[in-house]
């Protein structure tokens, strides 16, 4: 655990803004992720202003985990607060009890679930204001420790239609703060999907129950992105089921959207393998086929996951990506 105090930072005002995806015409709700969100903090208001100037009455409830909650509605212990708002010409203004928020992943993510009496029409999209205070610790695991792991096995590899993967690790897990991961249109981002056919693997010598994900913030899918998870089972590639907070939620609903987790129970049957386009397996080939100078090259087996989207007209660019516990 970090050293850290339990006064730091203590009644810092907090503001964190996002704009949200299209509205798809049909939903009544939809989920929205914010990074760089304190885990040990309140909420005291969300201003909301819609683009055409026209705005129902808005009902915000903060989650704990929005696609946890999403999967499965019934479990309100998963609402930390909750508060509507009155508009008029088309902003509202929703203030909060100031109750102390936790993101359930340790991700320093805020989770939003915003409805409506009736759906807002296709494409109208919505600014989201967030302002609150850093609190006091009241746990000992709040005191400045973080859900991510520390893993020098992990490898990202962005497989295209053809040819070898490209090895993206140094690039999406050492770019951006850990501590407080959020879209910067400033930061360096990095193509991690470009087509449907293409493949995002995501492998560590340990299994592990997510990862988190930082979209750059001058891009957004359009609706109607889904993503696709499949793990190895020492066979296939087999479907994996996976609760998605950078989705919006809707029911075209748009994948990597939002700074998030994309997170998972470890399968029993999840095996160990190598990526036979991985460049350091390309590598060892060569070598051991006479084809290249030996190096010293270590490449173990490894847990991996691999996603895809169905649906995309444009290039899935990345900030960061990091793997949970």
């Amino acid at each position: 655990m970090s050293l850290y105090s339990a006064l730091s930072n203590q009644n810092t005002t907090v503001v964190v803004t996002a704009n949200t995806t299209a509205c798809d015409g049909a939903s009544t709700a939809f989920y929205l992720t914010l990074g760089s969100w304190p885990n040990f903090s309140q909420v005291d208001r969300i201003l909301l202003m819609s683009s055409t100037g026209t705005l129902g009455n808005p009902t915000i409830e903060i989650l704990n985990n929005g696609a946890a909650y999403r999967a499965d509605t019934t479990k309100k212990e998963r609402i930390l607060d909750s508060a509507s708002g009155v508009a008029a010409s088309g902003k509202a203004v929703i203030e909060f009890n100031g109750n102390f928020i936790e993101d359930e992943l340790r991700t320093n993510c805020l989770h939003l679930r915003i409805s409506f009496g009736a759906a807002p029409a296709a494409g109208v999209t919505f600014n989201v204001r967030v302002e609150g205070k850093r609190l006091q610790t009241i746990k000992v695991d709040d005191a400045g420790d973080t859900g991510f792991k520390a893993d020098r096995t992990a490898r990202i590899l962005r497989q295209p239609t053809s040819g070898n993967a490209i090895d993206i690790t140094t690039e999406l897990l050492q770019n951006g703060n850990p501590y407080g991961i959020g879209g910067n249109s400033n930061s360096l981002s990095h193509i991690a999907l470009v087509s449907d056919s293409e493949f995002l693997y995501v492998g560590s010598a340990k299994t592990f129950k997510g990862v988190m994900v930082n979209p750059h913030t001058s891009w957004s899918q359009p609706a109607g992105v889904t993503l696709t998870a499949q793990y190895w089972n020492g066979t296939t590639w087999t479907a994996l089921t996976v609760q998605n907070n950078t989705s919006d939620g809707q029911a075209a609903e748009s994948t990597f959207s939002y700074p998030g987790t994309i997170n998972w129970t470890a399968p029993a049957a999840w095996r160990r393998t190598q990526i036979s386009t991985d460049p350091l397996k390309v590598l060892m080939d060569d070598i051991i086929a006479g084809n290249a100078y030996p190096l010293a090259v270590t490449n173990p087996d490894r847990y991996w996951v691999r996603f895809a989207m169905t649906g995309s007209s444009a290039p899935f660019r990345a900030v960061s990506l990091r793997i949970l516990e």
